[in-house]
């Protein structure tokens, strides 16, 4: 998404009233916060904190957080799922 808390708005405009979000994506958990810093892309990639609160601001309530793909003992991916507030 080229402004994702605009993208998060209109996903939850248009979601069923029991529908769910699944977003899956690299998140900028500990360790790779200085690279997303150094590769420029630390604007896309959110903490759970920060992606917590575009939610909230979308008005899409978190149900949970899913730990996707591992490298090794690092997390690399993870899914957030939401529903309409």
């Amino acid at each position: 998404m080229a402004h994702q808390p605009a993208g998060l708005a209109e996903i939850a405009r248009v979601l069923r009233p029991n529908g769910r979000l699944v977003l899956v994506d690299l998140f900028a958990i500990g360790w790779l916060r200085p690279i997303a810093t150094l590769g420029r892309r630390r604007d896309r990639m959110h903490t759970a904190a920060e992606l917590e609160d575009m939610l909230a601001d979308a008005r899409l309530s978190l149900l949970g957080w899913r730990h996707i793909f591992d490298l090794g003992p690092f997390p690399l991916v993870r899914a957030v799922v939401a529903h309409p507030s």
